[in-house]
């Protein structure tokens, strides 16, 4: 991506070229535009305003995208791995932690099972106090003191109890047969996923402490619904453990969820299958209506992923880049017309665009990259495989083919098989959101549409209308910006006259009707300067009110935020009408 630092000198700037002189231009009535409302409307945003609203930080740095993330995307990842953390943590506490050596489970000392139920307890009261914060109904400084405090005591706790375990059982012991049961690793899992809870309720205090946002949680209605199915999830898990742990023959309360993960998942690995009809029959219910509660859990992190937190950081990014376009202009003395202005805040766009699409999908892929490898090489030990095969089997697993050549069986292997395999969902949703999206934008702007221009051309006239309108909603959507469909001296000539006409009604409600049309059907379409132009003069503002030839780079500039233009002008417009048929009313008023 270019970056603005690197824009040519003042001749290289955007200009208009006629056969016999290059000029900028002098828009006239185009350059009508500070009238506009800079506070704009929610509903002409594709972006949260009281996300970004209740953040004390200029936008345009890192430091926005950080405490962005802290206040508002750090509590939601919180609020998802905390019920997961007490289901594991349940897990640890039913099963016991130690086997002989013929599998037979061993109970647990009384310092451990105490300690163990008491780190529980703890981590369920610091969910609760999450819970209860983001529904408002316990302050947010009461939840977040509770919700550390229970989170790292919770793991402290547990962490004594695994080292008076280990010490007891494993090493100061007269019986060296015994080994580390699946509880004891679950409990370890525990341990950092309670740890990782309170750091990051931690980390979200400190934003307040510092100022640099009010103590609330702002959340959406797709992060409550993730918030929520989360939670069920956690829920089924557990009962789903609790029933096939009884009606399946010996199977413990971890291996029972082990059942669960593979089956919710539709993994299907074969190792534990149900041998009775009423296990196959209670198999089939709860596997699908796991299914569609993890389903609801996809479309939840897609919905937050991409209606939320991808135009923040897009909007960011052209604040950035503005800002430092901005800054290299007046170092340099250099001036830039009102179109030119226009011309560049669309590059930018076009380029952060660009560059936030090839960046997302790179970041997946490398994140995607070493969660499986990373996983293949935790059940290359756990599992005594040879490395590649740990590679396969966990490949297997993320794409979800259950060949059941290769399955977890040893008694770390399951219970961090749980988690890996419960992690892979909001990564692998990313993934296919963030890769699929720009595979979808290459194909449908390149080889593709010409592929298809081929095949419809021989097609009859209604199909091929129909191809068109295709072609025409993916460039809309793919696309940042159009070209002028007048020449320069249509332009030239309309910013020269010297007597406008007044306005009609009839004007604006005929642009109204386009505009309905226009944002129902393509409700990303992009304006040429041309086309705000034409906007402009219905708004009928003074010459006498522009700031500078800056006006779109600037704070002002409607397009330096992620709107939908075909709302956005509809609400100017509205406004316009509101205000002309109010005003004609009153003169109508003092007539009679």
């Amino acid at each position: 991506m270019s970056d603005p630092d690197n824009y040519q000198p003042q001749d290289d700037i955007p200009s208009i070229t006629t056969s016999k002189t290059t000029q900028p231009i002098n828009f006239g009535v185009h350059r009508k535009l500070t009238k506009i409302d800079s506070k704009i409307p929610q509903n002409t945003l594709m972006m949260s305003k009281s996300k970004i609203g209740l953040l004390n930080i200029e936008p345009g740095s890192m430091e926005f995208i950080w405490w962005f993330f802290v206040s508002s995307e750090l509590p939601v990842f919180t609020a998802c791995i905390g019920p997961l953390a007490n289901m594991i943590s349940i897990a640890a506490l039913v099963d016991k932690w130690r086997i002989n050596v013929d599998g037979v489970a061993i109970n647990d000392s009384i310092p451990v099972i105490t300690l163990n139920s008491l780190s529980l307890a703890m981590g369920c009261l610091a969910n609760i106090s999450l819970v209860l914060n983001f529904s408002e109904r316990l302050h947010y400084k009461i939840s977040q003191f509770i919700s550390i405090i229970c989170f790292i005591g919770g793991s402290i706790i547990l962490t004594v109890a695994l080292l008076i375990a280990h010490f007891q059982y494993f090493v100061h012991t007269d019986n060296e047969n015994y080994s580390k049961s699946e509880g004891f690793w679950f409990g370890v899992i525990t341990v950092i996923l309670y740890a990782f809870c309170g750091i990051s309720c931690l980390i979200n205090f400190s934003g307040y402490l510092l100022g640099k946002y009010p103590p609330v949680f702002n959340l959406s209605f797709a992060e409550r619904g993730l918030i929520a199915y989360t939670l069920l999830l956690a829920i089924w898990f557990l009962w789903g453990a609790a029933m096939f742990s009884n009606i399946m023959n010996d199977l413990s309360f971890g291996n029972a969820m082990y059942y669960c993960t593979i089956s919710l998942l539709t993994i299907g690995l074969g190792d534990i299958v149900p041998e009775s009809d009423v296990t196959k029959a209670l198999s089939l219910f709860y596997s699908l209506t796991g299914v569609i509660i993890l389903g609801l859990i996809i479309a939840m992190i897609r919905g937050v992923i991409v209606s939320l937190s991808t135009p923040i950081y897009f909007w960011n990014r052209v604040e950035t880049q503005r800002k430092k376009l901005v800054r290299r202009l007046k170092k340099e003395n250099r001036s830039v017309t009102f179109e030119e202005s226009f011309e560049l805040i669309r590059s930018i766009r076009r380029q952060v665009k660009k560059s936030r699409t090839q960046f997302s999908s790179f970041l997946t892929l490398v994140i995607f990259v070493t969660f499986w490898l990373i996983g293949a090489l935790v059940f290359h030990y756990t599992e005594d495989w040879r490395y590649f095969d740990a590679v396969y089997f966990c490949f297997l697993c993320l794409i979800t083919i259950g060949y059941g050549d290769y399955h977890p069986y040893s008694t770390a292997g399951r219970p961090v098989f749980i988690v890996w395999a419960i992690a892979a969902v909001p990564l692998m949703t990313a993934l296919i959101s963030n890769v699929g999206d720009t595979l979808y934008s290459l194909a449908s702007s390149g080889i593709s549409l010409k592929l298809l221009r081929i095949l419809f051309s021989a097609r009859p006239k209604r199909h091929h209308e129909e191809y068109i309108d295709m072609v025409d909603d993916v460039n809309d959507e793919n696309e940042d910006d159009g070209g002028s469909s007048r020449s320069v001296d249509e332009i030239l000539n309309e910013s020269n006259k010297d007597v406008k006409q007044p306005v009609k009604t009839s004007d604006l409600i005929k642009k109204l009707k386009e505009l309905l049309i226009e944002a129902k059907e393509s409700p990303r379409k992009r304006y040429t300067f041309e086309e705000w132009g034409s906007i402009i003069e219905l708004l009928e503002v003074q010459e006498d009110e522009f700031p500078d030839e800056m006006f779109w780079l600037s704070d002002s500039s409607p397009l330096s935020f992620p709107i939908s233009e075909p709302n956005y002008m509809l609400y100017l417009l509205f406004n316009k009408l509101e205000k002309k048929v109010g005003k004609d009313a009153e003169i109508l008023g003092g007539l009679s």
